[in-house]
């Protein structure tokens, strides 16, 4: 599905995709994940691999797409009630355990004109 999506935006000469995953897709670039982190992410190895393996490629196939991308990632969502204080970090940096669809929508929204995290995968948390 990610790879359609790319070639549309390439034909229709769109430069930018902002997508989302989970915490549990590494980014080692930035990420300095904690113990629990780390556990975390071998459970979905043995759990849920195709999940996990899926976000993977997703990434994959962004970083090589020639588009502006930036995937934001986060952790358990909430149904809790937009506030528009949240923290963006990295795993292991700055983040915390969970964070509400409203607030990670704001961000998400938010990166339609900022490119600050261009070619990145930013871990938005409360």
């Amino acid at each position: 599905m990610t790879f359609k999506i790319v070639e549309n935006r390439k034909e229709k000469n769109i430069k930018r995709i902002i997508s989302l995953s989970g915490g549990g897709l590494p980014f080692p670039e930035k990420d300095k994940p904690k113990f629990a982190d780390k556990l975390i992410r071998t459970i979905m190895k043995i759990v849920v691999p195709k999940i996990l393996n899926d976000a993977i490629k997703h990434h994959e196939i962004l970083k090589s797409s020639g588009l502006n991308w930036t995937i934001v990632r986060g952790p358990r969502l909430t149904n809790d009630a937009k506030t528009g204080t949240y923290r963006v970090g990295w795993v292991g940096v700055n983040a915390g355990m969970k964070v509400s669809r409203a607030d990670l929508a704001d961000f998400i929204l938010s990166q339609v004109d900022d490119e600050k995290f261009n070619f990145q995968m930013p871990f938005v948390s409360i």
